[in-house]
């Protein structure tokens, strides 16, 4: 069965409940990993003008194609995602995203 990584990042404490909600329109499992910015707080505020706060969750799941619309709208809904400065969702085949990683060990997938 065809499945999509998802890499979906939110500001810090979002994740669970995110979570939560995708368990329940069944994915299987999850990895949250923390983020931290790195960019010069100084430039990020005068440039941008918003407040910096570089703390970060990084979720990662693997979803089937079967499952995949409504676990997106999930993580969108309870994450906030369509609002502004709240997150992002990435979408990889899991066979682009594995020829990735093999090609940084200098190995090729079929």
């Amino acid at each position: 069965m065809a499945s999509k990584l998802l890499v979906t990042i939110v500001k810090k404490g979002y994740a669970k409940k995110m979570l939560k909600a995708a368990y329940q329109e069944g994915l299987k499992a999850a990895l949250i990993l923390r983020g931290h910015g790195t960019v010069n707080p100084a430039m990020f505020e005068s440039l941008m003008g918003l407040t910096y706060d570089p703390e970060r969750d990084v979720i990662l799941c693997v979803v089937d194609n079967e499952r995949l619309f409504n676990v997106k709208e999930v993580l969108t809904n309870v994450g906030q995602l369509k609002s502004k400065n709240t997150g992002i969702l990435l979408e990889i085949s899991m066979n682009q995203a594995l020829s990735t990683l093999l090609s940084f060990r200098g190995e090729t997938h079929e």
